[in-house]
C-alpha cells in the first residue's frame, strides 16, 4: 500500500459521502415500484412472484445502506484514532527529546564529577537538592579538597553510578 496517497480531509469526505449515499438508499423504496404488479396485471400468476422479489430487493437494499451506514462510522473513528495516535506519537518524540536533553546533562556532570569539578557540576542544576540530604555538602562547606571516593558517593547518590 505504499502507493496509496491520502490527502489531509479525504477520509473524513469518504465518511460523509458514504453516510450520505447510505441515506439516499434508506429513502428509496424498492418494493413499492413493484407493488403496483397486480393492478397491471390482475389475474397474472407472476405478481406474487413479482411483489416477492421487490421485497427481496428492498432487504438487500436495505442491508447495503446500513452496511454503508457501518462504513461511514468505521472511517470516522478511524481518522479520530489516526488523530490519537499522531498526537500520542508527538507527545512521545518530545518526550525523547526531553529526556536526551536530560541525559546530555547528566553527561555533562557526570564529566565534571570525574574531572573533581563537583562545583562546576553543582551550579549547572538540580544537584544541589540531592545534596542538601547529606553530608556531602558539609566537605564542600569546609573548602577541603573533595577525595575520588567522596566524588563517586556523591556520583551514587545522584543516581550515576
Amino acid at each position: 500500500m505504499s502507493d496509496v496517497h491520502i490527502v489531509a480531509g479525504d477520509l473524513e469526505m469518504l465518511a460523509e459521502d458514504t453516510k450520505e449515499l447510505a441515506a439516499q438508499m434508506h429513502e428509496t423504496n424498492i418494493e413499492a415500484a413493484f407493488g403496483d404488479a397486480g393492478g397491471a396485471m390482475p389475474g397474472a400468476t407472476s405478481v406474487a412472484t413479482i411483489i416477492t422479489t421487490g421485497e427481496t430487493m428492498n432487504q438487500r437494499k436495505s442491508a447495503v445502506s446500513n452496511e454503508y451506514d457501518d462504513f461511514s462510522a468505521l472511517v470516522v473513528e478511524t481518522v479520530h484514532d489516526h488523530q490519537s495516535n499522531d498526537a500520542m506519537v508527538g507527545d512521545s518524540f518530545r518526550n525523547v527529546q526531553a529526556s536526551s536533553d536530560r541525559m546530555q546533562s547528566l553527561a555533562s556532570r557526570m564529566e565534571d564529577l570525574e574531572k573533581g569539578d563537583v562545583v562546576s557540576s553543582l551550579e549547572k542544576g538540580d544537584v544541589v537538592s540531592s545534596l542538601e540530604k547529606g553530608d556531602a555538602v558539609s566537605s564542600l562547606d569546609k573548602g577541603d579538597a573533595v577525595s575520588s571516593s567522596d566524588q563517586r558517593d556523591l556520583a551514587s547518590r545522584l543516581g550515576q553510578g
